[in-house]
């Protein structure tokens, strides 16, 4: 019976024990929420307090280095690490290409539509033509009777014909020579 009692008194302790601590932990769930809402204001303060200590460090910087520069402005010294390179030839089109391909799209342009307007409006040189165009026969043919005039016509449309494919060639060349002056020159002054 004595060792039933001292159970009993020792199981009586412990519960006294346990519910002294349930007590304790009845308390400190009121202030777990407490101390989380001082933490983050604590934190919130301390991001505010970091971003006007950035702010600060910056201006401090700042007013140091237009100080260093106040008092360095007499001595300002610049030093090249790599001087300046030119190219040594044109980044731009190449033009000798250019001019020689317009050349030629001119004289295909022209011969192209020479036989546009040929085929666009023909010219019959003898009855056969005629009769083969049109399945007719040709009873008879009537000649011109101003050949002179229509000669001098002619050869003045090959005159000019000549004097402005000499013009375009001459330009043509013109344009090619300075070009390659201009390269030449070039050359000379960045080597």
């Amino acid at each position: 019976m004595s060792r039933l009692e001292s159970q009993v008194a020792s199981l009586r302790v412990r519960e006294a024990d346990h519910a002294n601590k349930i007590e304790a932990l009845k308390q400190k769930i009121d202030l777990v929420p407490q101390v989380e809402a001082e933490r983050t204001a604590l934190n919130r303060d301390y991001e505010v307090t970091q971003r006007k200590h950035a702010e600060l460090l910056a201006r401090k910087e700042q007013a140091d280095l237009a100080q260093k520069a106040d008092v360095s402005a007499e001595d300002v010294q610049f030093k090249v690490v790599d001087p300046p390179i030119a190219p040594k030839t044109a980044s731009g089109p190449n033009r000798l290409l250019n001019y020689t391909i317009a050349l030629g799209l001119g004289f295909a342009a022209g011969l192209g539509l020479a036989f546009l307007i040929s085929q666009l409006n023909p010219v019959l040189l003898r009855g056969s033509q005629l009769t083969s165009l049109t399945s007719y026969p040709v009873l008879g043919m009537v000649s011109h009777l101003n050949k002179v005039q229509i000669k001098k016509i002619n050869r003045s449309r090959l005159l000019i014909f000549i004097c402005s494919s000499s013009l375009i060639l001459g330009l043509y060349g013109v344009l090619m020579s300075a070009e390659i002056m201009k390269f030449d020159i070039y050359a000379r002054v960045f080597s």
